[in-house]
C-alpha cells in the first residue's frame, strides 16, 4: 500500500484495492474473477469497487460487524424466505 507517485502519506486499504483493481483490469480486461476477502473488506464503497471492475466475490461478515444484515437475514428465515 505504498504509493509510487512521490507523496510522503501512503494510501489505506481501499484506495490501495482500487488502485489494484484499475491496473488489474488494465492488465486483464476480459479474464473473470472471484475476489474472496474477509470481514474488513465487507463494506459497501469496496463492494461497488468490485461491481465497477466486474468482479465477482465471496465476503466474510461477522455478526458483530454487521448486524443489520443478520437480522435482515433472520427475519427472512422466520418469514420462511431462506431455503
Amino acid at each position: 500500500m505504498i504509493k509510487h507517485d512521490g507523496s510522503e502519506q501512503n494510501d489505506g486499504e481501499r484506495k490501495a484495492a482500487k488502485r489494484f483493481m484499475a491496473k488489474l483490469r488494465q492488465d486483464h480486461p476480459h479474464l473473470g474473477f472471484i475476489v474472496t476477502e474477509d470481514g474488513l473488506s465487507s463494506n459497501a464503497p469496496h463492494i461497488e469497487t468490485l461491481h465497477d471492475y466486474g468482479c465477482h466475490y465471496i465476503l466474510r461478515v461477522k455478526e458483530g460487524d454487521h448486524g443489520s444484515l443478520f437480522a435482515q437475514v433472520q427475519a427472512a428465515a422466520q418469514a420462511g424466505r431462506v431455503s
